[in-house]
């Protein structure tokens, strides 16, 4: 975000998100935040993941992933 970017904000943010037995995301957690800006922004993209689910005996089931998002200034 602009914003974050003239604040000179960087950093890894750290996203849980709960992956449904379709591979659509049901939840979404912040594990590790660095600031609101790229926080929520971080929040936001995770929640448009897809993923293949995981199985349990060849049955889709819902699990919880981490997923980090690194911000950096170039």
């Amino acid at each position: 975000p602009e914003m974050a970017r003239l604040a000179g904000l960087q950093g890894l943010v750290m996203v849980k998100v709960l992956v449904d037995v379709d591979g659509s995301i049901a939840r979404v957690e912040l594990l590790k935040g660095v600031h609101p800006l790229i926080d929520r922004p971080a929040l936001a993209a995770a929640k448009q993941l897809r993923f293949e689910p995981g199985t349990q005996r060849s049955i889709p089931v819902p699990c919880w992933v981490a997923v980090p998002f690194r911000f950096s200034l170039d």
